[in-house]
């Protein structure tokens, strides 16, 4: 057998591992590949942080910030206690928004900050 069959072997493996018989968007394959890796939080945190926007909106995403992501929890700072509230008021839709970007994501803790996540 030569390198074009040993290819294909290899690509038809991958295919019966994803379980998928068509393309994964790239966002999925990296969240797939870091999990077998072990860090699968890293990931999710960064596409958490690039779509924060558009997940929780301009005027939240100026104010609040995710700083970290473990064992599903996904902590958010906020520059001052109103806006703490205010993102706390919207945790449901928050959840289900955040989840579309990081399945991991059970939770949502907010707490008052600064994006470097230091607490006061």
């Amino acid at each position: 057998m030569g390198p074009k069959a040993s290819r294909a072997r290899q690509k038809a493996s991958l295919g019966a591992q994803r379980g998928s018989a068509g393309p994964q968007p790239v966002r999925v394959s990296l969240i797939e590949l870091a999990g077998r890796l072990g860090a699968p939080s890293t990931v999710e945190l960064g596409a958490l942080r690039s779509h924060w926007e558009s997940l929780v909106g301009g005027h939240l995403a100026a104010r609040t910030w995710p700083t970290s992501l473990a064992d599903g929890v996904l902590t958010v700072v906020a520059q001052t206690g109103a806006w703490a509230a205010e993102l706390r008021f919207h945790t449901t839709t928050v959840l289900q928004r955040v989840q579309g970007v990081a399945p991991s994501v059970v939770s949502v803790v907010v707490k008052v900050g600064t994006k470097d996540g230091q607490s006061w």
